[in-house]
């Protein structure tokens, strides 16, 4: 094709150029997968050693596209699949979301120890759902203005980011309200001995006199 290009008579000042922009965005692209593989690596490495868990690791990883569903929804009826101003707002979602899942789980151990686990589960669960949902309102609230506003001049890669934002604090809420206390891989409270391995507490004494 550069052959045939160069054949051909232009007018003055006019040239005809063949652009390779598919093989150079292939290569970046492949570039971005390979470091995107790299993040989730360190990253699972990073959740092992703050949740002393590999299966507890495993579990915020496999929720972590589940938290940030809500901003790719978000994104897609926002009309602004791929943005520079959508991967910013995602990434700072899934900051947030790892941030909460390993508060969780923490407040989940920390009960643990003075409680059954599962009722454990259950009073952190219900003590973290006004931080969390007043914590989304609130960053609703602020990314308002630029909401309403829609993608004016200027707002290129803010209105984006505060849409990706937004939706993904809605499914990192239910990930973390609903979701990972289900799926919290806890054990039931050991049922009391029973009656006949309990030593009662008043059994006669037995008293036999010695062997002669």
């Amino acid at each position: 094709m550069r052959q045939k290009l160069a054949g051909i008579p232009f007018p003055f000042e006019h040239r005809a150029e063949l652009v390779d922009d598919y093989a150079t965005g292939q290569a970046a692209l492949a570039r971005v997968v390979a470091v995107a593989v790299v993040a989730l690596v360190l990253v699972f490495f990073v959740l092992q050693a703050a949740s002393e868990s590999w299966r507890l690791a495993l579990l915020c990883l496999a929720l972590l596209p589940a938290a940030l569903s809500g901003g790719a929804v978000a994104a897609v009826l926002g009309g602004r699949v791929v943005s520079l101003g959508t991967v910013v707002g995602l990434l700072a979602v899934g900051a947030a979301a790892i941030h909460r899942m390993l508060a969780q789980i923490a407040a989940y151990r920390q009960g643990a120890a003075a409680t059954d686990p599962a009722e454990a589960v259950r009073r952190s669960t219900r003590s973290a759902l006004i931080p969390v949902t007043a914590g989304g309102l609130a960053v609703a609230l602020v990314l308002l203005p630029v909401l309403v506003t829609g993608p004016e001049a200027g707002l290129e890669l803010l209105h984006p980011m505060a849409v990706a934002i937004v939706g993904g604090l809605v499914t990192t809420a239910v990930v973390s309200l609903v979701i990972l206390p289900a799926l919290y891989p806890h054990r039931r409270a050991s049922r009391p001995a029973d009656d006949a391995t309990a030593e009662p507490a008043n059994r006669p004494e037995l008293i036999g006199s010695p062997a002669s």
